[in-house]
């Protein structure tokens, strides 16, 4: 008889869009200290974005991936 499978709900993936360098070194050191896997840190150059920021950049981020759920949260 095969195990029954556990409604476990899943974690969703959290992705953390950064600048510089030191935010993201900031953000992996929070992810390493409270053990959350499904957290990732990435670091984006808004130049590369054609100097957008805020929603406009966020916008075209989705567009690059669209497949992503996006929820905007101040941290």
């Amino acid at each position: 008889m095969p195990r029954r499978s556990q409604s476990i709900p899943t974690n969703k993936i959290i992705r953390i869009f950064c600048e510089g360098p030191s935010e993201k070194q900031y953000f992996d050191m929070l992810i390493g200290k409270y053990n959350k896997v499904n957290v990732t840190a990435e670091r984006i150059s808004i130049s590369v974005h054609g100097g957008k920021k805020g929603m406009a950049l966020l916008k075209k981020i989705k567009k690059l991936m669209p497949h992503t759920l996006f929820s905007i949260g101040m941290i």
